[in-house]
């Protein structure tokens, strides 16, 4: 089966919409956005879906410092 083509584009808040699909890929906003949410959040969302057999395909900046690389 071929998925069809979703995006959530501003103003639509991609947090709040299923992810239920077989390939995700996403562009996270890179700081905090108006909605207080982080690249840690989009990668924790994306952990989830994973567990449940999505593959994601990130288009992040590499920060091995941060919290979300070294947790996440």
């Amino acid at each position: 089966m071929i998925e069809s083509e979703v995006k959530y584009i501003l103003p639509i808040d991609g947090l709040k919409e299923s992810w239920d699909y077989e390939t995700i890929f996403v562009n996270p906003p890179y700081g905090r956005n108006e909605n207080k949410t982080s690249i840690y959040d989009w990668i924790k969302k994306g952990v989830e879906a994973n567990t449940k057999g999505s593959e994601i395909l990130y288009l992040i900046p590499v920060a091995t410092n941060t919290r979300h690389f070294k947790e996440l």
